[in-house]
């Protein structure tokens, strides 16, 4: 499996960790589980750790992903972190992966490590 998720009681936080190549589908479904993890718990923060992953999904799917966070019912309140991969060519992605969100009107912020991603996601 190239994601794991999991909640975080403690900062009332969902992680996903992404590693090695994550397709289209394989980003889709963990993207799932991590909505109904938040839902499950009712939780105010995500962290998208994609520090190890090698490649991913596509421009065109990731422009669709906001569209599944409102089929899925996320709680527009919820503030994603993602702290960006380590591979650079992935770093554009990323921040494409950002405006898209923030320009749909969630509340996604690129960091560069887990700890700002923490501190980010602590601060709202």
């Amino acid at each position: 499996m190239a994601w794991k998720a999991r909640y975080d009681s403690t900062n009332d936080a969902v992680e996903l960790v992404l590693v090695g190549v994550v397709t289209g589908d394989a980003l889709r479904e963990a993207t799932a589980a991590a909505i109904d993890l938040a839902q499950k718990h009712d939780a105010s923060r995500g962290i998208i750790d994609a520090v190890e992953q090698e490649q991913t999904a596509t421009i065109t799917e990731l422009y669709d992903f906001p569209a599944q966070y409102d089929a899925q019912g996320l709680d527009r309140g919820i503030r994603i972190a993602l702290v960006v991969p380590k591979r650079e060519e992935l770093h554009d992605i990323a921040v494409f992966y950002e405006n898209v969100c923030v320009n749909r009107g969630w509340q996604v912020h690129r960091c560069a490590t887990r700890e700002e991603a923490m501190e980010w996601l602590l601060s709202g």
